[in-house]
């Protein structure tokens, strides 16, 4: 098949921070490539699909489905250092995908390989550890956090705006019995959703969430790991008493591997949300 040039870039799935080569201040903000599990984007002025498809993200499931997405749409397919990805969408000049997992971070950019119906494009993206991205209102900088209340397990999460205590039924947390008439009041925790925190085997991060300007770490962080949407993951942290009447304020996701720190977007662009 005939092989074309490569002018693709790539950028992150939640919020599109771009992909670029290493700079001391870039400004936008950049990160340098893409991780093991992550949702990405790739943009391009040749031809990467004959129409656009898409796949349902209520049909892509890590334990219901097997691979839990599609490695082939509409006569496309992807491959990243010779693993096949996971694809989500395909239209003429984008295709959202998922890293595949199982890939070991490289300090040298991974060939990637897309077969549009016989044609094929070749270029290359550097592979991360992790490169955590949030979710957000926009798909862009700035905009709402795709964040949650997941306190109470007696009912289902809610949105902001939010306090940093909640009330539900005692011991509910617990047990997860809803049943109890007597109720407390807990700190309350936040889930918050990204992508690019599926770090290689052996590899744990350290994670820190600033929220406005006070950085939640250690015991904080109740747990980090995969959501069971492909390419979707979550953070579930504990609001300290000192965030009450924080306002509006930035939420910012920073993970540590390898003595290597990787953040979610700067202050100046990064999503929100409001504490009471």
């Amino acid at each position: 098949p005939a092989t074309s040039p490569a002018p693709v870039s790539f950028s992150t799935g939640a919020s599109n921070i771009p992909v670029a080569a290493a700079s001391p201040s870039p400004t936008p903000f950049t990160v340098t490539g893409l991780s093991t599990g992550e949702l990405g984007i790739m943009r391009s002025t040749l031809t990467l699909a004959p129409s656009t498809q898409q796949v349902n993200n209520n049909n892509a499931h890590e334990v219901f489905r097997r691979p839990p997405l599609p490695v082939e749409l509409n006569g496309v397919s992807v491959s990243v250092s010779g693993a096949a990805a996971g694809l989500y969408f395909v239209s003429a000049n984008q295709i959202n995908f998922v890293v595949p997992v199982g890939l070991a971070s490289t300090s040298t950019a991974q060939p990637v390989t897309v077969f549009n119906n016989g044609a094929l494009i070749r270029t290359s993206v550097l592979i991360n550890p992790v490169e955590p991205d949030i979710f957000t209102s926009t798909n862009g900088p700035g905009g709402r956090a795709a964040v949650l209340n997941v306190t109470n397990p007696c009912i289902a999460p809610t949105g902001e705006p939010f306090k940093v205590t909640t009330t539900r039924p005692k011991d509910s947390g617990t047990t997860g019995n809803c049943t109890s008439t007597d109720t407390e009041t807990v700190p309350t925790r936040l889930l918050i959703m990204l992508t690019g925190l599926r770090p290689p085997s052996g590899q744990t991060p350290t994670i820190t969430v600033r929220i406005g300007t006070t950085d939640l770490t250690g015991a904080s962080i109740i747990s980090t790991g995969p959501s069971l949407t492909p390419g979707f993951d979550q953070i579930i942290v504990e609001l300290p008493a000192s965030l009450a009447g924080a306002g509006d304020v930035p939420v910012i996701v920073s993970a540590t591997v390898g003595g290597a720190t990787f953040t979610s977007r700067p202050a100046d662009t990064a999503p929100h949300i409001t504490i009471q």
